[in-house]
């Protein structure tokens, strides 16, 4: 493995589908990095900066909040677009963090 002060002067090429582009560019975008970094980092299996166990929190807590916010969305008027918006940005966020989680499913686990 190359040291950190090594310069990167080789470039590699790999062709991908414009869908696998776009799930990589989501990807790189979602863990804060370069495109470039954050296919190093999974090409040279390097850990993420977060624990898995931190991973598994979020996701918990995530659930806890997506479903009270079910339940507040429930109360709403029919067609509200503040609950419905909301509701679809925590979803978002929770299918970010599934990304990164350590194991299938992410999701429904249950904090024991």
């Amino acid at each position: 493995m190359a040291k950190e002060t090594d310069k990167r002067t080789k470039r590699l090429k790999v062709n991908v589908t414009p869908s696998e582009r776009a799930l990589l560019n989501d990807r790189a975008e979602a863990s804060g990095k370069s495109m470039s970094d954050f296919l190093r980092d999974a090409g040279l299996v390097r850990k993420a900066n977060v624990s898995s166990e931190r991973i598994v929190e979020a996701l918990f807590v995530l659930e806890l909040v997506l479903d009270r916010l079910d339940d507040l969305s429930a109360g709403c008027e029919k067609g509200c677009v503040d609950c419905a918006l909301v509701l679809l940005k925590m979803r978002e966020v929770e299918r970010t963090l599934q990304l990164f989680a350590p194991v299938p499913g992410g999701a429904g686990l249950s904090k024991c």
